[in-house]
């Protein structure tokens, strides 16, 4: 017998048994329905069911030909609104009876909660968000159930077990649920403590742990001083390796919990076992071609005798190759070699230097854009086809292009491309690849602050504005707006101490070159300098700033300014009957240079920003004076978290002709004093003064603050302060200085909002206790 012989005979049986099988199955396709019955299941004592309405929204009906395919969407259809669907189909004469068993969905009657203790239950329904009476469905309560869960985590009930059973009525379609919690031990966390740590080496540790103490006023916001078990394995690797970079490359660490006596609270426990100290014994390299090894050397920032440290040796390889890619040999790396001394706790480190090729930048390439126009990014960058190749230039262009707030990632980075190809192999192209984001708003403030009391405003803001796709709004709809990189601004902020109405356009890399143009439109009414009176200006500018390079820009502004003073008193004195006198048009043009190294415009840690203004009044108006300032802030980090901020500003006017400082408007004067000067003093409180007390202001003046700032997270900072400064009418002479400390917390409710300034501050020489308002809150207060 052949091979097919004997699998012919083995699969016969076998297809007489399948034929058999689907000839017994009955069909229904092309017979009449003759009856469709639908039978509801738990319908409870008083509720209706409309079986009619069911019957309506099936397809298959009765007298016409029945479907399979049209049957089975009815199915899924009535599947949408009922638990569960048990369909019976019989053939009857040639005519097919249907009958349906209809169960509908259960809802719930109630959710009962077992061993929560330390939560309320009033809370845990909060959480959970699930309605008595709705219906019930395992996927979206097991969504809810999981928020409570991570709710308990959250609150520190790290054993925290939750678990959840349904119980089912036999008489209606109603289920009870039952919620049972084990909350084990509370992970709010009392205090950390260390075992075999010197104090400077716990202060460190301490500084870059997540881990930290649970703080009542603070810890609520900042979601810190809870356990977690992922924070204790990252707190582990962290104290390793700050120890290992101290010397300590054996060093282990443990953390464990026990029990504080204070309720739901918890002692981190963190011993350390240091292990000998290793230090760096010889420091060698080689494959230097480029440079030479007196170059070179000065690069290592590891010596011969220092403790140990891996970050050290990476470091020190980054260092030689960032020097290497800043000159063009964008492909260099320096390759560690560490090498234990078998007889001593010593290493010896062997760098080797792989140069590779000299490249030239080739075609820069804009991806991703699809509405800020590619010239506008391109702006931004620091990179010019054909010059050496910088790799520093491309971290900048792509910091610089992250800090204009038009897109959402940034990435910048060399190719090896054929276009360019014609241009021979010692080029490489760049590519900048962005994705875009929003970059208007419009925003509704209403609060409170230490100087305004109760205010209000409207801020409609655009920072990739185009005013020449006006035109196509109507055929383009909004979108025709964006794109050119253009500020637009208008705001409106209404307080009890002043008004104030800004109007503002800014367009960056004018007529494609390095000059920004713009012009500001704003009226103001200010109540703050006193209530017998209110100062109302309308001022219109047009400025230009040219940007030198990265650093230093240059420019010039044309300000025409009106002041009018309106009295409010019934009996005012003859100094501000005088006061009123001093009313009318300045007409000023000024020249600025600014240096400004800072890393972030918003909010920067490190770096120096630096401006100096001169101005001169009397291009028509009523005025003339020279106007000098000179502002200054040093940003100087101190660890991950902490920064000294220094900030020093002088300014000087300098009246002429018929001008003097009496006569000098109000509005121009120089005051301090508030949140954002020298805080812990009233606004407009510090220089000269009427006899009744009211703020008249000076011509020199001179502020000078210091600040520690401390980040406990990305939303908050605590600062401390030292501030100073006074207020003169003699020119060039600023006098006795008025001074105040004291602390705050800036917090940032929204993302890209103005942060929240919160804060004391204590005067120390006030003349008059009027003088002093130690709390203070103010919105956008910045340094």
């Amino acid at each position: 017998m052949t091979l097919v012989q004997k699998i012919t005979g083995a699969l016969l049986p076998l297809l007489f048994i399948t034929t058999a099988l689907f000839a017994s199955v009955p069909t229904y396709d092309n017979k009449t329905v003759d009856n469709i019955t639908i039978v509801p299941h738990k319908i409870d004592d008083g509720t209706s069911f409309d079986i009619d309405a069911v019957c309506s929204r099936l397809r298959t009906k009765v007298g016409q030909m029945f479907s399979q395919s049209e049957f089975d969407t009815d199915l899924k259809t009535l599947s949408k609104e009922f638990a569960t669907i048990d369909p019976s189909l019989k053939v009857v004469d040639d005519a097919i009876t249907i009958t349906i068993n209809l169960w509908p969905k259960s809802l719930i009657k109630s959710i009962q909660w077992h061993g929560n203790e330390g939560l309320k239950t009033s809370k845990l329904k909060s959480e959970l968000n699930v309605a008595l009476l709705s219906i019930y469905n395992a996927d979206t309560f097991n969504t809810a159930f999981h928020k409570v869960q991570n709710y308990y985590i959250k609150q520190g009930y790290f054993e925290s077990e939750l678990s959840y059973k349904v119980i089912e009525s036999p008489d209606s379609n109603e289920v009870d649920i039952e919620i049972t919690v084990e909350e084990g031990r509370s992970g709010k966390i009392k205090s950390i403590r260390f075992y075999g740590a010197t104090k400077q080496e716990e202060h460190d540790i301490i500084d870059i742990m997540h881990i930290k103490e649970h703080v009542a006023l603070l810890s609520w916001f900042t979601g810190t001083g809870i356990y977690q078990d992922e924070s204790v394995e990252h707190d582990k690797l962290v104290i390793i390796n700050y120890l290992q970079n101290n010397g300590y490359a054996d060093a282990s660490a443990d953390i464990t919990v026990s029990e504080a006596k204070q309720k739901e609270r918890i002692y981190i426990n963190i011993n350390i076992n240091k292990g000998s100290i290793y230090n760096f014994d010889a420091l060698t390299f080689s494959g230097n071609k480029a440079f030479s090894n007196e170059i070179i050397a000065p690069l290592f920032l590891a010596y011969t005798g220092d403790a140990y440290s891996p970050d050290k040796i990476r470091e020190t390889a980054q260092n030689i190759t960032d020097f290497y890619g800043k000159r063009g040999y964008i492909d260099a790396y320096a390759s560690p070699q560490p090498c234990l001394d078998r007889k001593d706790p010593k290493y010896s480190v062997h760098f080797s230097i792989e140069e590779g090729a000299r490249y030239r930048v080739g075609l820069v390439k804009v991806f991703g854009n699809t509405t800020t126009q590619t010239k506008i990014i391109l702006h931004e960058s620091l990179i010019i086809p054909g010059e050496i190749f910088n790799v520093s230039k491309l971290q900048k262009t792509e910091e610089r292009l992250h800090n204009i707030g038009y897109f959402k990632n940034v990435n910048v980075y060399a190719v090896h491309s054929s276009d360019s190809s014609d241009l021979g192999p010692d080029f490489r192209d760049i590519h900048i690849e962005v994705e875009e984001t929003s970059t208007g708003s419009l925003g509704f403030s209403f609060g409170f602050s230490s100087s305004e009391s109760i205010f209000g405003g409207i801020d409609i803001l655009e920072r990739n504005f185009n005013y020449m796709g006006i035109p196509n709004i109507f055929s383009e709809g909004y979108q025709a707006l964006r794109g050119a990189g253009e500020y637009a601004h208008l705001r409106a902020d209404i307080g009890t101490k002043q008004r104030s109405y800004l109007a503002s356009w800014t367009k960056p890399f004018f007529m494609d070159t390095q000059w920004t143009v713009g012009f500001d439109l704003s009226q103001t009414n200010n109540r703050a300098y006193s209530k017998d009176y209110d100062v109302n200006t309308f001022e219109f500018g047009i400025h230009g700033l040219y940007t030198v390079n990265q650093y230093v820009r240059v420019g010039t502004h044309y300000r025409l300014r009106d002041s009018d003073i309106a009295i409010k008193s019934l009996n005012p004195s003859k100094s501000l009957q005088d006061e009123v006198d001093h009313s009318g048009i300045v007409s000023a043009v000024s020249l600025s240079l600014t240096y400004d190294s800072t890393n972030n415009p918003i909010k920067p840690t490190n770096g120096f920003r630096s401006q100096f203004d001169a101005e001169y009044a009397g291009l028509g108006g009523d005025y003339f004076f020279l106007k000098f300032a000179y502002l200054n802030s040093y940003y100087y980090p101190l660890t991950k978290n902490s920064i000294l901020k220094y900030r020093v500003d002088l300014q000087f006017i300098q009246p002429m002709g018929s001008t003097t400082a009496e006569t000098l408007p109000i509005g121009e004067r120089l005051v301090l004093g508030g949140e954002t000067t020298v805080r812990g003093f009233r606004s407009y409180s510090i220089g000269p003064k009427y006899p009744n007390g009211d703020a008249h202001g000076g011509i020199s003046s001179m502020l000078v603050s210091l600040e520690y700032l401390y980040s406990i997270s990305k939303k908050v900072d605590l600062f401390t302060f030292l501030d100073g400064g006074n207020v003169s009418s003699k020119e060039y002479d600023v006098g006795n200085f008025y001074s105040s400390a004291g602390f705050g917390c800036r917090i940032e409710i929204f993302p890209h909002a103005p942060p929240i300034a919160i804060g004391m501050g204590f005067p120390f020489n006030a003349e008059d206790r009027s003088d002093v308002r130690k709390f203070f809150i103010s919105l956008g207060a910045r340094f």
